[in-house]
């Protein structure tokens, strides 16, 4: 996975709170998602990043928890009962 990714140019910048949403809207679809899933679906190393902390923002105001079944094993992302995406997020990563 790791070789097919691709640099960002330089004047890109990546949002947090737009990969939060498509997350959100992923979760709010099916209630669960397989991490390596998403992180296969990122076409750059910054893309894994902001990924990777959509999913822990998204942890930390409990609107997921993520459950791993073995060691090793894939982490699925699972949507809370009842929790609400956050209203807003702003953070930028500059490639």
């Amino acid at each position: 996975m790791a070789s097919a990714l691709r640099p960002v140019p330089s004047d890109t910048i990546i949002r947090n709170s737009c990969r939060i949403r498509a997350l959100v809207a992923r979760l709010e679809q099916s209630g669960q998602l397989s991490f390596l899933a998403l992180l296969g679906e990122a076409p750059t190393r910054i893309s894994v990043i902001v990924d990777f902390l959509a999913v822990l923002e998204l942890i930390k105001v409990r609107y997921l928890r993520a459950e791993q079944g073995e060691a090793f094993g894939d982490i699925n992302l699972v949507r809370l009962d009842g929790a609400s995406a956050p209203a807003s997020i702003e953070v930028e990563l500059e490639g």
